[in-house]
């Protein structure tokens, strides 16, 4: 098994822009702490500011380890199996009905994201009934296959970089994973851009909650307020990326 220090070497710029993402999560905490005059963030390292600069050193760590094997599916044999996702999938503004959210956008999506939803469905880690026993039916080539479909020949990345989220300060330890260096990140994150504003807001308030597990998003959200998932969804949902996919694709 590859050392630590061997994986390092291999992995400097990746690993640097998992630091980045940690430490932009604690600069949050702490410009939230800012009193008095502008420049003075009267900060004091006390057990109070450990407990909220854990959830920025969990997230390197996690990612440090990160690892996931690519998805070999075949697009023709998902196509068919896709048949009955798409009577939701793929039908645009199709609305959850509780709770009420549109269902998430899946034509573009990374596959080795999609894979590892749905492993988290058919494993119960995710939450959502539907979902969990259509799941607990696929076997692991057909969660390969539709992985591949929904994706297509090509998949959509996040392109936004850090110009181009001007004043969201929330969204900035997003870039690390689904930003401009999100090229490197193994296992593929998912792909925000163009996913629909309610289902965004879902996945954060849930990832934060601890309704659905994954170390990574879980120690991100737990940053988040209310307001700034609320900006988050609508500032990815407002990007060109992921489509409403069609049986004829």
């Amino acid at each position: 098994m590859t050392n630590i220090s061997q994986f390092a070497a291999g992995n400097l710029p990746r690993l640097w822009n998992y630091a980045l993402a940690g430490f932009t999560i604690a600069g949050i905490r702490i410009r939230r702490e800012r009193s008095g005059a502008p420049g003075n963030l009267g900060t004091t390292v006390n057990r109070q500011m450990i407990k909220r600069l854990l959830p920025a050193v969990t997230l390197i760590a996690s990612l440090f380890f990160a690892h996931a094997a690519a998805a070999d599916g075949d697009i023709a044999t998902g196509k068919v199996l896709a048949y009955t996702c798409l009577g939701c999938h793929g039908i645009e503004g199709y609305r959850n009905a509780y709770p009420s959210f549109r269902v998430p956008r899946l034509g573009g999506q990374h596959e080795e994201y999609l894979v590892a939803a749905l492993q988290a469905y058919r494993s119960n880690k995710r939450p959502h009934l539907t979902m969990q026993a259509h799941g607990s039916s696929l076997s692991d080539q057909d969660i390969d296959d539709l992985a591949a479909f929904f994706q297509g020949k090509q998949a959509v990345l996040d392109s936004v970089t850090d110009d181009s989220i001007g004043g969201l300060e929330s969204a900035r330890a997003c870039l690390a994973c689904h930003g401009e260096g999100g090229d490197a990140v193994i296992p593929k994150p998912a792909t925000l851009s163009g996913q629909q504003q309610s289902y965004l807001a879902h996945a954060l308030k849930q990832y934060r909650d601890g309704r659905r597990s994954g170390t990574v998003m879980s120690a991100f959200a737990a940053t988040l307020s209310d307001e700034d998932i609320a900006s988050l969804a609508a500032f990815y949902s407002k990007q060109a990326g992921l489509r409403t996919p069609a049986i004829t694709e």
